[in-house]
């Protein structure tokens, strides 16, 4: 009896100095069911009700917070925006006889955290101008929270967070930009940043052209539009073009490496003097509009060939943004696949996860096709799978064709010794068998070892088998 009161009495104390914390806590079991949750939480996200026993993802489904809650035990920490408050939250793994058996969410307003908002990236490239907690400086990072927010722009990587906070001082200027990438790197997002980030948001719209989609008579009468009558099959009250529609705001030239080259010459002019006459017509109309252009070839070189003129050139790079491959900012993966996650969990009002395996798998991948490609696949998968929580096992047959994974690693160039390239397919087929089968012993029968076999080579690859 004296043992069960301690106990009691332990039990008491604990929740009494978790609920007197100045922080919320919410803690969380291998299946996101939330086992603790203090006073702080419950006030600051104002649940109102007792949360113990629910799933952590039904529950904040519609919150921000969603930013940085992921299947797994990765760390985490981070800034992010939950009703118009600038909130840090901390993710941690909470270990039992050295397993992991949940994770640990810490939170509250960064001011009361602007100690640990030194350590993160998003402090380090300028968004905040510092640490010192004023009004001023949390408005600031909230705004360009929530203009990252409204553009589906997700960066964690140093390389990302610097060029977004260029593009949020370019912004600012009405000086011509042109964006350089591969394709599927988010060109059009960026420059939609752009765009949101300046005074022209409130002025006009974001007006975008793919240059490469029209032949030199339909760009003209596209970008200039054209009057009644002006040739066969047009409006009889004419139609204005995309320069007049841009009127105040942002043109976006996508492709625009791909306009005819006899074009860019009266394209060069309409630059010049800010102004145009339509397809047909006999005044010319000024426009005052901002051009942010973008391309995937190498225009310096199509330039140095004579396959795009100088002069337009220099006119449009007056500040060259050129946006990474996803293959040189791998630590932005686990950031966008989340948030694929999220957007079509809630377009498909399905609710799925990644194993930490399946996202190790696809942040080792190099992505030719970048973002569009990881987008892609995770909404393929959402739709594809059966189970609550994507395994390496659910990964199309194309996915390990396609990719350099520890598979491949043996062919082509990236060459390595035989007895590694045999380790990595032992590991990718043990973990596939018992995701696919769900215990040691069926796993074992179809890959032809024992079951002791089995479970030794599961714990060597790190793999829970409870």
């Amino acid at each position: 009896m004296e043992k069960n009161q301690v106990v009691s009495s332990s039990v008491f104390w604990s929740q009494e100095i978790i609920d007197n914390l100045d922080v919320g806590i919410i803690a969380v079991d291998r299946n996101n069911i939330i086992t603790v949750c203090n006073a702080f939480a419950d006030n600051f996200l104002n649940l109102n009700s007792n949360v113990v026993g629910c799933n952590i993802y039904e529950l904040f489904f519609d919150y921000s917070i969603l930013k940085i809650i992921s299947v797994g035990n990765q760390l985490s920490e981070e800034l992010c925006e939950h009703n118009g408050l600038a909130i840090y939250i901390k993710r941690r793994k909470i270990h039992h006889r050295n397993k992991w058996v949940g994770n640990l969410y810490i939170f509250g307003p960064w001011s009361l955290l602007a100690e640990f908002s030194a350590k993160t990236e998003l402090g380090t490239v300028g968004f905040s101008g510092g640490y010192a907690c004023n009004d001023f400086q949390e408005n600031a990072i909230l705004k360009q929270l929530q203009l990252l927010e409204d553009c589906n722009i997700v960066a964690k990587s140093g390389k990302m967070l610097t060029l977004l906070d260029l593009c949020y001082k370019v912004a600012q200027y009405d000086a011509s930009v042109l964006i350089l990438g591969e394709s599927g790197v988010g060109k059009e997002a960026i420059a939609r940043y752009i765009h949101r980030a300046s005074k022209r948001y409130d002025k006009g719209k974001f007006i975008g052209v793919n240059c490469g989609a029209f032949s030199q008579d339909l760009i003209s009468s596209e970008l200039f539009g054209y009057e009644s009558g002006a040739f066969t099959g047009a409006k009889r009250e004419g139609k204005p073009g995309l320069f007049e529609l841009a009127h105040c705001g942002t043109l976006f030239l996508d492709e625009v490496a791909e306009l005819p080259l006899d074009f860019q010459v009266k394209f060069l002019r309409v630059l010049q003097e800010c102004q145009f006459m339509r397809v047909g017509g006999t005044k010319n109309i000024k426009v005052d509009v901002r051009i942010i252009a973008a391309t995937n070839q190498d225009i310096m070189q199509m330039v140095k060939i004579g396959k795009f003129r100088s002069d337009l050139f220099y006119r449009l790079n007056v500040i060259a943004i050129n946006v990474p491959p996803l293959r040189e900012r791998k630590e932005d993966i686990s950031q966008l696949v989340n948030h694929f996650l999220r957007t079509f969990n809630a377009k498909y009002q399905i609710i799925k996860l990644f194993s930490d395996e399946t996202l190790d798998l696809l942040k080792n991948q190099d992505w030719p096709g970048n973002v569009r490609e990881l987008a892609n696949l995770v909404e393929r998968l959402i739709l594809t799978t059966n189970d609550h929580v994507i395994r390496p096992g659910h990964l199309p047959a194309s996915f390990f064709a396609d990719h350099k994974t520890e598979i491949m690693a043996a062919e082509g160039e990236d060459l390595v010794p035989l007895k590694e390239a045999v380790k990595g397919l032992e590991k990718q087929l043990v973990i596939k068998a018992l995701n696919m089968y769900g215990s040691t012993y069926k796993a074992a029968k179809v890959l032809g070892v024992s079951q002791s076999t089995m479970a030794r080579k599961a714990k060597k690859y790190g793999y829970d088998i409870s």
